[in-house]
């Protein structure tokens, strides 16, 4: 039997192959591409990452001088008010001492008149610089800070106890013959002990500020002082 042959089918299967070749050239090309473009994608990707990291950090590196200049500020508005806490204390710890050393069952005018006067000038704040300042306080070291706010909170006691001790300051009428008065008769009704405690706090609020304010000075730059003279001592 003799075999024929078709030229056209020859020509149609160089085609097909041709095309075979092409569709495999190009799901190639395409494959290139998508890697080249997802290549190129990640290295965009990495780039902007960078930058934004370099942005954040540079950011980050702003907010930390804004807050150290804003702490600086904070420090210098405050050094002299709390540098002047170990010597009020001190003068407040030494009226507490005299009023402590008197006749307490049988208390005089003019010792009365000392002990209102006493609690009426401690009965505001002695920080009202560092109170007006309280939510600044964050700007400073994390230490002074802390160490500042714990001091407006001794401060705020210390008022609030003197303003209490304050009310039981009075003034009575004595009677004498025949119903006239000899004069007004100064009384305080507060105890003994309550006097005593209210010592015993100055105490604990000068021993916790002394240290404080030498960290502020030295924050502050300010000269060094010598507190010792205004420890206040425990009693033996």
């Amino acid at each position: 039997m003799a075999i024929e042959f078709c030229p056209l089918d020859a020509v149609w299967g160089n085609w097909a192959d041709w095309a075979a070749v092409l569709v495999g050239s190009a799901a190639a090309g395409g494959t290139i591409w998508v890697a080249w473009l997802a290549r190129d994608t990640s290295e965009r990707a990495t780039k902007i990452a960078e930058e934004a990291k370099k942005i954040a950090a540079q950011q980050h590196g702003e907010a930390v001088q804004v807050r150290e200049a804003n702490g600086r500020i904070v420090g210098r508005l405050l050094v002299h008010e709390v540098s002047e806490l170990p010597v009020k204390l001190f003068s407040l710890h030494e009226r507490c001492l005299r009023i402590l050393s008197g006749d307490w069952d049988s208390l005089k005018n003019r010792e009365v008149d000392f002990i209102e006067d006493t609690l009426r000038k401690h009965s505001v704040s002695l920080m009202p610089g560092a109170e007006m300042s309280a939510d600044r306080l964050h700007n400073l070291p994390e230490e002074l800070g802390n160490d500042l706010a714990v001091l407006i909170g001794y401060s705020r006691t210390l008022s609030s106890m003197s303003e209490e001790m304050l009310q039981q300051v009075y003034t009575v009428e004595t009677p004498g013959r025949l119903g006239s008065f000899v004069g007004p008769r100064r009384m305080y009704s507060g105890s003994k002990e309550a006097m005593q405690n209210y010592s015993k706090y100055v105490q604990m609020f000068s021993t916790y500020c002394i240290p404080t304010v030498a960290m502020l000075r030295e924050f502050t730059g300010s000269d060094p002082h010598d507190f010792s003279r205004f420890v206040i001592k425990t009693a033996e």
